[in-house]
């Protein structure tokens, strides 16, 4: 009987292509793409060329289907579908891939008929017509849907500049959507947009779309784009504005005027992009010493090549650096300045309320102030924005606060450095110190000879320093005649600390915290529970010291150790841990100034093997980790800690054989014990114990036992008699077969044993028990023999 797939086989027409499922088809050659598109495609074939293909004719597709170029060039008359839809893509590496369509006739290079699609989504494409469109539909014919991915770089062009490059073919009235995600390069003719899509834009130019003339000539074309349509710009149109005809162009499209105060400025600029430079154009140099402002007396933006627009401006020739010492030196109110380049100025304070972004700029100054009562901000919007002051006198601090004004430091890289005198935040020579409050950023300060580094000048009183939760602040302090001045409070010859609120992480690099007893009501330092006073970087428990006699209230990390910490008052995490180590090796006390020994940079001595800390003698207590939260100071003792598992590398063994044991141990949260120094012992006292290795001389059960620091484990071991011989035949017992070739009374155990045999079997070490189940076995298991040997007979 013949199958149902031969019958089916036998009825298909003799010329008919098998259908298939949608599946990647490769093509080499001129005739396996015609055929590969039209007679055998199904719809969702994806065509994939293995080969340059090169042929002056046309080649029209039957099926929704997708041409890979593959990294190779595809050269025809044109290339078009059926009213059906269809997508190039490259999927090469290195995007090699190339299609040239340079249109036939009446037809469009690439022809796509109204109501259908293409998609292009990577890959170079050049398509050329002329009374047919470039890209779209025939003489006389409206185009279909074009879009071009973000992967695609596509030329179009009409030599006779009567048809649009992408759209419509000459006759044709309207054109469907354009999206343009990659890039449209208008080589020659125009990009014809007719008012054709109700209610929205016939182009749209997304985020990451380009439109511009060919390589070189971005701002030029050899023809246009011009119509009354519209065209939603999001991304870039790099054509000059006489190149953009008739068009309304939304989104990106700003006008930017020129002023240049008693000259005339540059002609105006239109952008068609985010920024002047990824539209194409070139911001006009301004006189020498200026920038371009938004307001004529630099208060407002500074405009580059990288600013991004919003709409149509006018700009003004405004001093930069000195643009900066002007505004800060001369204003009043609340004021806002956004750096838009790298500056360096010279000493300059500033007048009114300021907020200074360095938006990613760098900031160098001989030193920067706040004067008047106001606060100066500092920020960085942007992130890698610096401030660098180093102080350029000996009595100015390097960014001055004097009592009265205040700093705040919201973001940045932020460096000051002391001269001799003033401090490297806050007062100036004999002056005391404003409030600094250091919100987020990182800042490193380096007080000077007499000076502070957070704080007074020298004979100057400290002010209030807060170090908030995002903040990171390195401070080292100078060196007098005297000795080190403080890191942060008083300087050299002032009494008042000020106060300290570290709620981020503070490093003492070097130099020492002098917290001065100034507060009568409380203590000059509070650290809160996410507040860390640490020392160097990378070497967190050494660089600086805490001294003197005022008070520190710690609810979260002092690293410091302890030797580096005198006289001063720590009350909160100040806890003192003691050791028994009960007779192992004794431990020095440990003082954590955290809420763990982990927390605090401390390391918990380690107990004797086997052994952990217990806050009980007897074990009953709470076990104490480096992550163990202490409330108070505490003695800890070495208890047994250990849980034992013995495993042997066997069950049972010959008599005369050995085995090798494994020993581990869990403590009491499940962690691996070092249990190197176990040791073993044997039920049977004639064993030989070797290391983690027992010898067995005789047969019996054997309990081999492995002991640490009190804790044991067992484990039971068979131990098999070796094989007996009898004289008149071979008769063998073993472990598992036993091979008995003798009647049972050969084998039986004759009654009278002399003393000498008695003895001997006594040596085994076996049980009497144990030999009279042996016995018994050995009967059975002769009769069974016997029994077999009389059948086999």
């Amino acid at each position: 009987m013949l199958s149902a797939t031969l019958v089916a086989a036998f009825l298909l027409p003799a010329t008919a292509h098998a259908a298939h499922a949608a599946t990647t088809i490769p093509v080499g050659n001129i005739t396996e793409l015609d055929d590969a598109v039209q007679s055998s495609c199904v719809d969702g074939d994806t065509v994939v060329l293995t080969a340059d293909i090169t042929s002056g004719g046309i080649v029209d597709t039957l099926c929704d289907l997708t041409i890979d170029l593959a990294g190779h060039a595809l050269t025809l008359g044109s290339l078009g579908t059926d009213h059906k839809d269809l997508t190039i893509t490259d999927s090469s590496a290195g995007g090699t891939g190339t299609l040239t369509a340079t249109g036939v006739d009446s037809r469009a290079g690439i022809q796509i008929h109204a109501g259908s699609s293409l998609v292009i989504e990577s890959g170079t494409v050049d398509a050329i017509g002329y009374s047919g469109a470039g890209i779209g539909g025939g003489l006389g014919e409206d185009g279909g849907s074009v879009t071009i991915g973000a992967g695609a770089d596509v030329t179009a062009s009409t030599t006779s500049g009567l048809a649009s490059i992408v759209g419509r073919g000459y006759g044709g009235t309207a054109m469907d959507a354009l999206t343009i995600a990659g890039t449209l390069r208008i080589g020659s003719g125009n990009l014809t947009v007719p008012d054709s899509i109700v209610g929205g834009p016939e182009v749209t130019v997304t985020s990451t779309g380009r439109i511009m003339g060919e390589p070189g000539s971005e701002t030029t074309a050899g023809g246009t784009m011009w119509g009354d349509g519209q065209v939603h710009n999001q991304g870039v149109i790099a054509l000059e504005t006489g190149y953009v005809n008739g068009v309304t162009v939304t989104g990106y499209n700003s006008v930017i005027g020129f002023s240049v105060p008693g000259a005339t400025g540059p002609d105006a600029i239109q952008v068609y992009a985010a920024t002047i430079d990824t539209g194409y154009r070139t911001l006009p140099t301004p006189p020498a010493g200026t920038e371009w402002n938004t307001a004529s007396d630099g208060s407002g933006t500074w405009l580059t090549s990288s600013t991004v627009l919003t709409g149509d401006l006018t700009v003004y020739a405004t001093a930069s650096a000195g643009g900066l010492t002007t505004l800060m030196s001369g204003c009043s109110g609340a004021t806002s300045h956004v750096l838009t380049a790298d500056l360096t100025v010279g000493t300059v304070d500033a007048t009114c309320d300021l907020t200074l972004d360095l938006a990613g700029h760098s900031l160098d100054a001989d030193s920067l102030g706040i004067t008047g009562g106001h606060t100066l901000t500092i920020d960085d919007s942007v992130g890698g924005g610096t401030l660098t002051a180093s102080a350029p006198s000996m009595t100015r601090a390097a960014i001055q606060v004097n009592a009265g004004n205040a700093l705040v430091i919201d973001g940045g890289t932020v460096t000051a450095v002391g001269d001799s005198l003033g401090a490297g935040i806050g007062g100036a020579d004999y002056t005391d110190a404003g409030d600094v409050t250091v919100n987020a950023g990182t800042v490193t300060v380096t007080g000077s000879d007499y000076g502070a580094g957070i704080g007074g000048g020298y004979g100057g009183d400290g002010g209030d320093v807060v170090i908030a939760s995002g903040a990171v602040v390195t401070v080292s302090g100078g060196t007098s005649i005297s000795g080190p001045t403080t890191v942060i409070g008083a300087g050299y010859g002032a009494t008042g600390f000020g106060s300290l609120e570290v709620a981020g992480t503070l490093h003492i690099a070097s130099g020492y915290l002098s917290v001065m007893d100034s507060d009568p009501t409380g203590p000059e330092v509070h650290v809160t529970s996410t507040g860390r006073i640490l020392g160097a970087v990378g070497d967190e428990t050494n660089g600086g010291a805490i001294s003197d006699l005022g008070q520190i209230h710690n609810e979260g990390v002092i690293s410091i150790a302890t030797w580096r910490i005198s006289s001063v008052t720590i009350t909160g995490h100040n806890f003192e841990v003691s050791f028994d180590s009960a007779g192992g090796t004794s431990h020095s006390p440990v003082r954590v100034y955290a809420p763990t020994f982990d927390a605090g940079y401390r390391t918990l001595p380690a107990a004797p093997a086997g052994m952990g800390w217990n806050l009980a003698a007897d074990g009953s207590g709470d076990w104490l980790d480096a992550d163990t939260v202490l409330t108070g100071d505490v003695t800890v003792y070495a208890v047994t800690d250990v849980e034992l598992t013995l495993t042997p590398s066997a069950t049972s063994v010959d008599q005369g054989g050995s085995l090798a044991f494994t020993v581990t141990g869990t403590d009491h949260l499940g962690r691996t014990v070092d249990t190197s120094s176990a040791v073993l012992s044997s039920s049977v006292g004639t064993d030989v114990v070797d290391g983690l290795s027992v010898t067995f001389p005789h047969a019996s059960e054997h309990t081999i036992t492995a002991t640490l620091a009190g804790a044991t484990a067992s484990v039971t071991v068979t131990v098999v008699p070796a094989a007996v011989e009898d004289e008149d035949e071979d008769t063998v017992v073993e472990d598992e077969d036993i091979a008995v070739e003798d009647t049972a009374e050969e084998t039986a155990v004759p009654a009278t044993e002399d003393a000498d045999e008695a003895e001997e079997l006594a040596s085994t070490g076996a049980e009497p028990a144990g030999l009279l189940v042996v016995a018994v076995a050995l009967m059975l298991a002769g009769a069974g023999l016997m029994v077999m040997r009389r059948r086999e007979v």
